[in-house]
């Protein structure tokens, strides 16, 4: 009995051993993980007659990182980037047993949906997100070719997957020092304000920034700053902004500060210099 008890204990432990490998070498990623039945999102209707992305999809997106909800591929013209929802964080066997716990990431799931949305109709000029698919459809050779971490290709049908493109972009890390190496501190300072000027920009449009990350989770696309974090908005029933300028523009203040001490202290008097200024605003009515 207790040589049994010793096997069975063994079995689950190197089954769990695996499994955290594999978990460890694709990231998480596997194709259950980010199919839908749309069951929990119906009244998110695909709208992009005005976007052919049939170029786009033919060719192969290789696994680029993975986010708090989202896997990321990257095409291989380097153009874009194909962000699949990870429905299996808003909807796991835990959920299903829990009443309260269903409902909130029922809930947390039509934040991201709602804030993709967003994204790509309010606020496509400083997301790049140029195409969305957020409700089932039947659209014929609707297909992407993805290459996973460990190079395994994948076929998938997007009729029956929520994701949306977006333009790629060059992180601000790398936009930022490229700056710093050839001593170009004024643009640096201006590429600083403009992160902040689209952070104010959204926030006036009624959607705060669930994590307000101006160097993880913006970019630059041929200069221009752009937020590439699309999903982690949620909608401001009231019209009261005072939230921005003083919670999220601290938080905006302790995730960026250490870095450019640590990077880019050329810069750092400047953007305390504006932080303060945005402390300082009182709302617009």
């Amino acid at each position: 009995m207790g040589r049994l008890i010793c096997k069975i204990l063994l079995g689950i432990t190197l089954f769990i051993g695996v499994e955290r490998l594999c978990h460890k070498a694709t990231d998480g990623f596997t194709l259950t993980r980010i199919r839908s039945d749309f069951s929990f999102s119906p009244a998110f209707v695909t709208e992009n007659s005005e976007n052919s992305i049939e170029e786009t999809l033919s060719q192969p997106f290789h696994y680029l990182s993975s986010g708090s909800q989202c896997f990321v591929f990257k095409s291989e013209d380097g153009k874009t980037v194909l962000k699949l929802f990870k429905n299996h964080r808003f909807f796991n066997i835990a959920s299903l047993f829990d009443e309260k716990r269903r409902e909130k990431r029922i809930e947390s799931f039509h934040d991201a949906l709602t804030s993709c949305l967003f994204s790509h109709k309010q606020f496509q000029e400083h997301t790049a997100v140029f195409y969305v698919h957020l409700g089932k459809t039947e659209q014929p050779d609707f297909s992407a070719h993805l290459v996973d971490k460990l190079g395994i290709h994948h076929f998938i049908d997007l009729n029956n997957t929520q994701f949306h493109l977006q333009t790629c972009a060059t992180s601000v890390p790398d936009h930022l020092l490229t700056l710093r190496k050839y001593r170009m501190h004024k643009a640096a300072k201006k590429s600083l304000d403009s992160l902040l000027e689209i952070s104010e920009k959204r926030a006036l449009l009624g959607f705060n920034d669930k994590d307000p990350h101006l160097i993880y989770n913006f970019g630059f696309i041929n200069g221009e700053a752009v937020q590439i974090d699309a999903v982690g908005f949620s909608k401001n029933e009231s019209t009261d902004q005072r939230r921005f300028y003083t919670r999220e523009t601290e938080k905006i203040r302790a995730k960026v500060m250490p870095w450019l001490k640590k990077n880019y202290p050329e810069v750092v008097s400047h953007m305390e210099n504006q932080l303060n200024a945005l402390s300082d605003d009182v709302a617009p009515e």
